[in-house]
């Protein structure tokens, strides 16, 4: 079993009407009882809920799952034959699409330096061009189809957005090994070099694609690590050709990559996109690894965590090595 945690935060105030703010609250509950009882199967550990009640972002927690849940699927021969795993997916992912709050705001133009570790959440970046390849223009489509709004119920960012309507965010965190290789597409030692946040198509949602140098290869299952990679993650900010801009807050992932750093990063590939996403992160830094899940810095898994943590670069990646060809087909 691995144990989880699904909690809520409330990054800051929000203008909320009573009518929105109980719907949306009403919305989140059900989720959250959704995702406790069916999820993994069981295999989640206790909801805790704050006292101010913010709101949950499902597309967010959607979007940290897949990987994980794609993985541990994969991995013990579980195809979702069990009918509470293929209802509660489903329907995980339809109140994603549903309820998941974008918004727009004004905010400073920020600019990412090498040498500078740099927010790419709230950096403001200009609108993207066209890409002038059509096979290009393909691919960037496919990638932009993953964040649409399957539902049809949401604004679009060009549109003003609602003074009454508030936004929240969840933050969902499963613990997993330390050194998940076996969870894992592919293992790389690399640099986030640049960041470029673009529209889903129907420009409903904001993703934000990294751009990481790799300095060394440990597993590559799926035969896609090049000198870079590409991995798309939930949020960013845009200014729009009016001046405003338009950005997507997510809930915290449980690894969190910033620009200018350099990590070891577990990953999970998908074909269709030709990206990756984080399963795990860490950071090497001052010649050390250094923890950055979330959920491996929490008070019940610190025990755990020390025995990587601070160890030197160099034992620290003949460590993943070792893990990651025992874990390799």
């Amino acid at each position: 079993m691995v144990p989880a945690a699904l909690c809520l935060a409330q990054p800051g105030a929000s203008s909320l009407s009573a009518t929105p703010r109980t719907i949306s609250l009403t919305h989140s509950l059900v989720f959250a009882y959704i995702v406790r009882v069916f999820s993994f199967e069981g295999e989640l550990g206790h909801l805790g809920v704050s006292n101010d009640l913010p709101l949950f972002d499902p597309l967010t927690v959607s979007l940290q799952l897949a990987p994980i849940f794609k993985a541990k699927t994969e991995s013990t021969g579980n195809r979702m034959t069990h009918p509470s795993s293929r209802v509660a997916w489903m329907v995980l992912l339809t109140f994603a699409a549903v309820l998941s709050p974008p918004s727009t705001r004004s905010a400073p133009q920020a600019t990412a330096t090498p040498d500078r570790p740099t927010n790419w959440r709230t950096a403001v970046s200009e609108m993207p061009p066209e890409p002038p390849d059509d096979a290009d223009r393909a691919l960037r489509h496919e990638r932009n189809a993953v964040f649409d709004d399957q539902s049809r119920m949401k604004p679009s960012l060009d549109e003003e957005p609602d003074p009454h309507v508030g936004h929240g965010m969840s933050i969902y965190h499963t613990r997993i090994d330390l050194l998940p290789s076996s969870l894992s597409d592919a293992v790389v030692v690399g640099t986030v070099i640049a960041f470029q946040p673009y529209f889903s198509n129907d420009r409903t949602t904001i993703y934000t694609e990294l751009r990481v140098q790799v300095e060394k290869v440990l597993k590559d299952k799926a035969h896609a690590v090049g000198d870079q990679v590409a991995i798309d993650e939930l949020g960013g900010a845009i200014r729009l050709p009016s001046g405003r801009v338009a950005s997507h807050i997510s809930a915290p992932l449980d690894s969190e990559i910033d620009v200018a750093k350099r990590y070891v990063l577990f990953l999970a590939y998908s074909d269709v996109t030709k990206t990756f996403s984080v399963v795990k992160a860490w950071e090497l830094r001052g010649g050390r690894a250094q923890p950055v899940a979330k959920s491996d810095l929490t008070s019940d898994n610190l025990h755990d965590t020390q025995r990587y943590s601070g160890m030197p670069e160099a034992d620290f990646l003949n460590a993943v090595q070792r893990s990651s060809t025992s874990t390799a087909d």
